[in-house]
């Protein structure tokens, strides 16, 4: 992980849109070869994570990351973590992961000083192989960090599914050139679905079952409470940067 962590980091220092899908097709052809893990039980804890960013039209930027380490059996949050850094990558469709990775690196290593223990399971807000190359952000950063993730994104990046039903726990699975890819879940009776995949040593069927189990609203509480959490750490960026001028 660590080679794979270099490379990556090579590639944001040094960015362009050849050198960063070529280390996607490469990342793949790894990922091909991993084996998923075999959870012996449902996890105590789970984490989720997510990113906003300061202006997300502007380059360079401030990217703000929270991780949530949620206790599954209360859905309570047992930890909060929030980083920021300074990004100079453009938002550039299916590249979303150079962007994002240094500030998820970053909140990552500093939730698992506080733990006594790694974590063991981590959802995130964006797509894992339900990606062009197969490779999204949960994917890139299971990868980088060793954490076996989930990815579970609002929005549909590739592929289609079929009609999905009204009720909560709908699922169709999501297909794009005749390949599984992921899977479209309502997690709430009459609301937008949302589409999770296997990110990194996930398979689909356990990503599914962690989605809904843990999903009180539409998203999961891991990734819900991360995102909330960014909501009001960005407003407090907002209303400090406003009270200089």
């Amino acid at each position: 992980m660590k080679d794979i962590k270099k490379k990556t980091f090579e590639v944001i220092e040094n960015f362009s849109y050849k050198n960063a899908v070529e280390l996607q097709k490469n990342l793949r052809k790894v990922l091909l070869k991993t084996e998923p893990i075999k959870f012996k039980s449902f996890p105590q804890l789970v984490a989720g994570c997510d990113v906003t960013f300061l202006n997300p039209y502007k380059t360079p930027t401030t990217a703000i990351a929270s991780v949530v380490i949620l206790n599954t059996q209360t859905l309570k949050s047992e930890l909060i973590t929030v980083e920021e850094t300074e990004v100079n990558i453009p938002y550039i469709p299916t590249l979303l992961a150079f962007r994002e990775l240094p500030v998820l690196i970053k909140v990552i290593e500093k939730t698992t000083e506080k733990l006594s223990h790694p974590i063991e399971l981590l959802i995130v807000d964006g797509h894992g192989i339900s990606h062009p190359r197969r490779l999204g952000i949960a994917t890139h950063l299971g990868m980088v960090t060793g954490i076996p993730t989930i990815g579970c994104a609002k929005k549909i990046l590739c592929g289609k599914h079929f009609k999905l039903g009204n009720k909560r726990g709908s699922i169709s699975m999501l297909i794009h050139e005749t390949e599984v890819i992921g899977a479209a879940v309502r997690t709430r009776t009459n609301t937008k679905p949302i589409f999770v995949s296997s990110g990194f040593k996930v398979k689909l069927p356990f990503a599914i079952k962690v989605t809904l189990k843990l999903a009180k609203y539409r998203l999961p509480e891991p990734t819900r409470l991360a995102h909330n959490s960014l909501v009001k750490y960005r407003r407090r960026l907002i209303n400090e940067q406003s009270a200089l001028f």
